[in-house]
């Protein structure tokens, strides 16, 4: 009988617990996948039927997605909802704590170099904010910039950034 590492009330071999597990994975792939995909999809359907093929006024209908980024980058949400799935997964399946460790580091910093690459954000300040929660997230502990240019709007650009 194989039983859950930290809740060994669990039998892993129940048909209770392989439905919640098919379900677990189905929203996983929904949530995960679907949802990044789905933004980009309804910008450029919203884009067609009711914008004249306008990206702009598309991307104004949905700023909740698309607020932010540079114009040519508008679908960069969509990126960075791809990231968190990726570490969701990682913490999630793989057992190894080095592995684990390892492929979180790897997908973070292939993060940033996308995000230095690309420079998808408008304002200089959500791109600095964005790179220090890179390296907060990297280093497990909080380390302001010293050159900010509005200091007092870090905290809360953290937070914004990493939701």
């Amino acid at each position: 009988m194989r039983v859950m590492r930290l809740d060994p009330s669990v039998n892993c071999d129940s048909n209770e617990y392989t439905k919640m597990f098919v379900v677990s994975m189905a929203a996983l792939v929904v949530c995960g996948v679907g949802v990044p995909a789905l933004s980009v999809v309804a910008v450029h359907m919203v884009r067609k039927v009711s914008c004249d093929g306008e990206l702009r006024p598309a991307s104004a209908i949905f700023y909740f997605l698309t607020g932010g980024y540079r114009a040519e980058r508008w679908y960069w949400e969509g990126i960075s909802l791809t990231k968190k799935l990726l570490l969701v997964v990682v913490t999630s399946v793989v057992k190894d704590d080095a592995l684990r460790l390892l492929c979180s580091l790897w997908i973070m910093t292939a993060s940033l170099l996308l995000n230095a690459i690309a420079q998808p954000w408008e304002d200089e300040l959500l791109a600095r904010g964005e790179v220090q929660s890179k390296r907060h997230e990297q280093r497990r502990k909080p380390r302001y910039m010293t050159d900010f240019q509005r200091p007092q709007e870090l905290p809360l650009l953290l937070v914004v950034v990493e939701l």
